[in-house]
């Protein structure tokens, strides 16, 4: 798998219209969302074969707590059990709500999932 970032977006496009990848670099003033994947490695599970996993990110942003994590909430739901092209999307974990009082904007609480995107296990 080259880049899983599309098929997410995609998905997540169902939740919030606005959907950005890691290259932005200014930030929308309406709720929004950013996805972050690493492009791969590999880690040991099966005995020597290699299963591939691909971590991700999600962050969620919109004005105020509860918005905030509402959001976040349906973007797992969504993407929880997601398939992209015989890898499974897992969510591990959803971090705290978190307000940055530097930003100028309204949209200044964020909060951040991490997903695993791996590979099939076949013996």
């Amino acid at each position: 798998m080259s880049d899983p970032t599309a098929p997410i977006m995609d998905a997540l496009e169902t939740v919030c219209p606005t959907v950005l990848d890691s290259r932005v670099s200014d930030a929308p003033q309406e709720p929004w969302l950013l996805v972050d994947a690493d492009p791969g490695t590999l880690s040991t599970t099966l005995g020597s074969r290699p299963l591939a996993t691909i971590p991700v990110r999600i962050m969620t942003v919109n004005n105020n707590p509860a918005g905030c994590r509402l959001l976040a909430t349906k973007a797992r739901d969504i993407l929880d059990g997601l398939r992209i092209d015989g890898y499974r999307l897992t969510h591990r974990d959803t971090g705290p709500v978190l307000e940055d009082r530097n930003d100028p904007s309204n949209y200044r609480w964020s909060c951040t999932q991490t997903f695993t995107l791996t590979a099939r296990r076949t013996p």
